[in-house]
């Protein structure tokens, strides 16, 4: 029913919503290596009879639709939760009547040692949107993915355990998650939508991309023997 426009810089259309008279849908079209405010990033309006689609607005998230639109667009609900940054799909529905239901939880989270007996016996850093934490190979440092709210991008952050403190890995354009620790502790590899990467986390480096990757695959390991890695 659609096309990617690679003039445009589009890499894939999510989320259709069919609009009341059957024949017509919204839908969103993201460049899914960009950052939030990519120019490509922008719902139209699509027709099942293949007419030629429509620009609607500017946005990174799905859209739905209830009354007829006019006018400029407001504001109507901030802080609607995402279910995951890099996807752009907002937790909210909206009924033909106009009634919008939405869920403005934002999850929290603390990172905390607990022996085996569960016992908490410490923790690092404050409260906040952190995710996909990893214990490096020395057990001296933890890498952890924590969205950023004034970007909406997803970063990846070390702490250094025994100092407390925390310092941003990733400096790329656009989300970057799920940090796999190498052997040695001294390199990262990170998932980006669009592409592996491999940073040292021993000091400022140039990022190195290792593979161009489907949205649907992420590096999850380092074999211990080898260069080679495991993916999912």
């Amino acid at each position: 029913m659609t096309t990617l426009d690679a003039s445009r810089g589009e890499t894939a259309h999510r989320y259709p919503f069919l609009l009341p008279d059957g024949r017509h849908f919204l839908y969103l079209a993201l460049n899914v290596s960009g950052n939030s405010r990519d120019p490509a990033n922008r719902i139209w309006v699509g027709s099942l009879d293949k007419a030629q689609a429509k620009p609607l607005i500017p946005a990174n998230f799905n859209a739905q639709y209830a009354l007829e639109t006019s006018g400029e667009p407001v504001t109507v609900a901030d802080q609607i939760s995402l279910y995951l940054s890099y996807i752009g799909f907002g937790a909210y529905s909206v009924s033909r009547g106009g009634t919008l239901v939405f869920d403005a939880f934002r999850l929290l989270t603390r990172l905390e040692w607990f022996d085996r007996a569960g016992k908490r016996t410490g923790g690092f850093g404050d409260a906040g949107p952190h995710f996909n934490p990893r214990i490096s190979p020395d057990g001296t440092r933890i890498a952890f993915d924590e969205y950023d709210t004034r970007t909406q991008t997803t970063q990846i952050w070390i702490g250094d355990v025994s100092r407390g403190v925390q310092t941003r890995l990733t400096s790329i354009p656009g989300s970057n998650s799920g940090a796999v620790w190498s052997p040695d502790g001294s390199a990262s590899r990170s998932n980006r939508t669009a592409s592996t990467r491999r940073m040292s986390t021993c000091g400022p480096s140039r990022a190195r991309m290792l593979m161009r990757r489907s949205p649907t695959r992420a590096t999850s390991a380092f074999r211990s023997t080898g260069p080679a890695m495991a993916g999912s």
